[in-house]
């Protein structure tokens, strides 16, 4: 089992790799708790949506995908 630390550093060393986040995220998920749970959900959102919409360009669906990510962590943000 990895700590927290061990994910973390694994994140930073390998910046490019989605791995290590979803990890995390399922990490997070084990670890239980509203917080964790949606910190877990907001990693997990904001992969999909750097997969999904990879350009800059708006789009009603980009901003769509935009809201749950930006609920999440105006709720949860400390």
């Amino acid at each position: 089992m990895s700590t927290e630390s061990e994910l973390l550093a694994a994140i930073f060393a390998h910046t490019e790799d989605d791995t290590p986040r979803l990890m995390y995220a399922d990490w997070l998920q084990e670890q239980g708790g509203e917080s964790n749970t949606a910190r877990a959900e907001y990693i997990r959102l904001e992969i999909a949506f750097a997969r999904d919409f990879p350009g800059h360009r708006w789009s009603a669906k980009r901003a769509e995908a935009r809201k749950r990510p930006q609920d999440l962590f105006r709720a949860h943000y400390r």
